[in-house]
C-alpha cells in the first residue's frame, strides 16, 4: 500500500509561543491521503512535557470525539475543542490557559480502512506543532 498520508503543521518551523494564563489560543494540523482507496482519518493531539506524552482530544476515524484523560471537564465544558477548517484542517481550541497546558502539541494523524467489516490502521504520523510557554498571571 503505497504512502498517501500527509501530515503537516500549519507553519514551519513549529512556533514557540508565549501565553499568560487565562489566555485563549488555537493550534492548526493540516493532514490530507491521496490514497485510492476508501480510508477514514483518525486525529489526536497530545501534549508532550519531558517524558509525558497526553491525549489532550482525539477524532475517531468512526468521527467521535474523545477527550483524553484529565481533559474530560474542559472538554465538556467547551474550554478545549477541535474543529475542522475547510476540508484538510484541524483546529485545537483552547479558551482559557493553564499552567498545565505548557510543553509541546503534536498531532497524531492515522489512516484507517475497513476490512472484511472490520476496522485496521494502515498507518501512523505525527508532527509538532508548537512549544507553548504559558506565564503565571
Amino acid at each position: 500500500l503505497a504512502d498517501a498520508l500527509v501530515v503537516g503543521p500549519s507553519s514551519r518551523p513549529p512556533p514557540g509561543l508565549s501565553l499568560r494564563e487565562g489566555e485563549p489560543f488555537e493550534l492548526r494540523c493540516i493532514t490530507s491521503t491521496m490514497s485510492p482507496l476508501h480510508t477514514h482519518l483518525a486525529l489526536r493531539w497530545e501534549l508532550h512535557r519531558g517524558p509525558v506524552h497526553r491525549s489532550i482530544i482525539a477524532l475517531s476515524h468512526e468521527g467521535r470525539f474523545h477527550p483524553g484523560p484529565g481533559y474530560e471537564q474542559r472538554y465538556h465544558s467547551g474550554d478545549v475543542r477541535l474543529d475542522t477548517v475547510g476540508s484538510d484542517a484541524y483546529r485545537l481550541s483552547v479558551a482559557r490557559a493553564l499552567s498545565a497546558d505548557q510543553g509541546s502539541y503534536r498531532c497524531v494523524v492515522s489512516e484507517w480502512i475497513t476490512e472484511q467489516g472490520s476496522w485496521q490502521e494502515i498507518q501512523e504520523k505525527a508532527v509538532e506543532v508548537a512549544t507553548m510557554v504559558i506565564q503565571p498571571t
